[in-house]
């Protein structure tokens, strides 16, 4: 089901995704209010995808980071890990390095992640925009 090859090995459950489909849809007959009701939930659902994307790259740039020893883990070390190929792990190292110039506290509350998604997004943003 999973179209990023980042996420391969991961799998959602089956039932809980027909589940929850089904909570958004509960009651709902008419067609055009089905519709709209989907449509709302996928792009909802297609925003918790970029930002947990961006999480994850900053996740990886950070473990990729020399710590305060010296330490870091290499690219191989992060694929074994993760479960990646190395050309993975690299990739989503690079994409998530600009985005190690924003403190990330843990754990994250909502105004964290939220001021983290508008630093995250303006900085995809200005790549795109190059």
């Amino acid at each position: 089901m999973s179209a990023d090859p980042t996420t391969i090995g991961y799998e959602p459950e089956p039932t809980d995704v027909a589940a929850e489909v089904a909570a958004i849809l509960e009651e709902v007959t008419d067609p055009t209010e089905l519709y709209a009701r989907a449509t709302a939930a996928q792009v909802h659902h297609q925003a918790v995808v970029e930002a947990l994307a961006l999480v994850r790259s900053r996740c990886l740039a950070e473990l990729n980071t020399p710590d305060a020893d010296g330490a870091k883990s290499s690219f191989d070390q992060i694929a074994t890990a993760t479960g990646l190929t190395r050309g993975g792990a690299q990739k989503l190292v690079q994409r998530g390095r600009p985005l190690l110039d924003y403190q990330f506290p843990t754990p994250l509350t909502p105004d964290d992640v939220q001021r983290f998604l508008e630093y995250g997004l303006a900085l995809r943003d200005a790549r795109t925009a190059q």
